[in-house]
């Protein structure tokens, strides 16, 4: 569970081919972790590449987890040649601290 306003939360999303193997990122020159917010509301954090994985971490500044229900991320990388690799979507849900 995640709740509305945390901060210091880390994100982090396993990079796998569609035989659930973990992917080379090597040529990843671009990793965000897209976001829908219950409402509709979408955007992105531009995450780190680790190795078969990439992450991010929510800071204070600014805060992001600002909406209570279900919100859906997935990864989606782009290699130097240009070809992207969206990943699959999976949620989340966010509930108010002392509520859930």
């Amino acid at each position: 569970m995640v709740f509305r306003n945390q901060t210091k939360l880390k994100f982090k999303l396993y990079c796998k081919d569609q035989n659930g193997n973990s992917m080379n990122l090597t040529g990843v020159t671009s990793a965000k972790i897209k976001y829908i917010k219950p409402g509709g509301a979408s955007g992105n954090w531009t995450a780190t590449i680790e190795t078969g994985a990439i992450s991010y971490i929510i800071s204070l500044d600014p805060i992001v987890i600002d909406t209570i229900g279900i919100w859906r991320v997935w990864g989606h990388l782009t290699y130097n040649d240009g070809s992207t690799a969206p990943g699959t979507i999976t949620e989340f849900e966010v509930a108010e601290e002392g509520m859930a």
